[in-house]
């Protein structure tokens, strides 16, 4: 934990952490989502 913190930063460090980290992740498999979308249909484009 970061220093000059009182007793119960730990935990609440470390649920700021998990809630990034989910939301981090979320956003990153959207975004490739996404991506796999519109690589799908500039592959259909080309074909047609």
């Amino acid at each position: 934990a970061a220093q000059g913190y009182g007793a119960g930063s730990d935990s609440y460090e470390t649920s700021c952490v998990d809630n990034c980290s989910a939301k981090f992740f979320s956003s990153t498999a959207r975004v490739g989502q996404r991506f796999a979308e519109i690589q799908a249909m500039k592959q259909q484009q080309q074909q047609s």
